[in-house]
């Protein structure tokens, strides 16, 4: 049995994004290298945020904390904590939102499956003008594209 050596993506390669309501997104795993079947990012996630909950129709997502404190919220239950080292599978079709509960910025690493959507959104969100992604906010029709739906700001 021949083993090939395993792909690396150096994150000082990626292109970080943005998003509107203050969180950086870079690229650690694009869906170029699964053939569109995973895509991994890192998420900065500021405390003082407002982030929308949202309906991934798309993709299944999973959320392992690296830093800091959050809770995620899944259609109508109640809030789970996810501290250090926890991970949280969220299926393609459910409402979530995921929420810093610390003082201090958080960082989480979201794996999608398929990958492609998340690709495609980041790809999207790259070439709107600065004053478009931070200001007015990322448009229903970008992320309807992409298998997003927001539910709730």
């Amino acid at each position: 049995m021949t083993v090939s050596p395993p792909v690396t993506f150096f994150l000082h390669d990626a292109a970080e994004v943005c998003l509107c309501w203050g969180d950086v997104v870079v690229p650690v795993v694009p869906a170029r290298l699964s053939a569109g079947a995973f895509s991994c990012v890192r998420v900065t996630a500021d405390p003082s945020a407002r982030r929308p909950t949202y309906v991934n129709h798309a993709a299944d997502e999973v959320f392992h904390v690296l830093s800091g404190s959050f809770a995620i919220t899944t259609g109508d239950a109640d809030p789970v904590p996810l501290e250090v080292g926890s991970v949280a599978w969220v299926p393609r079709g459910r409402p979530r939102r995921l929420e810093v509960t610390g003082d201090s910025p958080g960082t989480v690493l979201v794996m999608v499956t398929p990958g492609d959507t998340l690709d495609d959104l980041l790809a999207t969100l790259r070439r709107m003008p600065a004053a478009d992604a931070a200001g007015s906010g990322i448009g229903a029709e970008v992320l309807a594209r992409c298998g997003i739906e927001i539910v709730q700001v």
